[in-house]
């Protein structure tokens, strides 16, 4: 019984280390997919002109809700954590 509770004890660590991962790249994901990434553009070369990447201007939308999204998932998270130990 001892080892099967060191087994377990060492599923829940990896268990919740995947879902601090997941919260952390999933409100992104969840943006990237509102937005369709349609902000690069790829033009290719034509004849001596080269190829070149361009970004919108408007890129910094993504960032500034992205960052506060994962923030505040990540924030309640933890907080119903610590409500579960008490």
């Amino acid at each position: 019984m001892t080892s099967l509770g060191e087994a377990a004890k060492i599923d829940n660590g990896a268990m919740r280390t995947i879902a601090v991962v997941t919260m952390a790249f999933l409100p992104p994901t969840f943006l990237s997919a509102i937005f369709s990434m349609s902000i690069f553009n790829y033009t290719p070369s034509h004849g001596t002109e080269p190829s070149r990447w361009s970004v919108s201007g408007k890129f910094w939308i993504y960032w500034v809700l992205a960052i506060p999204l994962t923030c505040l998932i990540m924030a309640t998270w933890f907080w119903r954590q610590k409500l579960k130990t008490n």
